[in-house]
Formats: C-alpha cells, sequence, structure tokens
C-alpha cells in the first residue's frame, strides 16, 4: 500500500510542476507577443528618408490635412503636365 501512495504522490507532483511550466510558458509567449507588437507599432510611426549618400535621415509624419494643399496642387501640375502640353 505504501508504494501505490507513494507512486500516486510522484504522479500528482509530475502533474502539478508539468501545468506550472505550461502557464509559465504561456504567460511568457504572451508577454513576448505584446512586447514585440509594440515594438512594431513603434517602428511604424518612424518614417526614415535616405539622402544622396544613403544615410538614413529620420523625419516626421504627418497626416492628410496637414499636405492636403500641396498634393493637390501636385497633383493638378502633374495632370497639366501630362495632358495639356
Amino acid at each position: 500500500m505504501s508504494v501505490i501512495k507513494n507512486l500516486e504522490n510522484k504522479i500528482k507532483l509530475v502533474l502539478i510542476v508539468s501545468s506550472l511550466f505550461m502557464v509559465g510558458c504561456i504567460i511568457i509567449s504572451l508577454g513576448a507577443l505584446f512586447t514585440a507588437k509594440g515594438m512594431v507599432d513603434d517602428a511604424h510611426k518612424k518614417v526614415y528618408v535616405l539622402d544622396s549618400n544613403h544615410i538614413p535621415i529620420m523625419v516626421s509624419q504627418s497626416d492628410m490635412a496637414e499636405t492636403l494643399d500641396v498634393e493637390a496642387k501636385s497633383h493638378v501640375e502633374l495632370f497639366h503636365h501630362l495632358f495639356l502640353r
């Protein structure tokens, strides 16, 4: 009888240790995913432009409202250049 109780305790211990290990792996994986997503979101907010010497320069990103006038004038000039020569 003592051997069976000892075996049952060892099986319970193995189940507890493996369950804790699995929970730890899931927590670490989810933490890594959220950290990676944050890093990708931060990288998407930065815009780099290469100058003539192939040196990257970080520029600020603007929204559509700030550049609407310039883009509209550029489209009109391109239209006139292509079709009204």
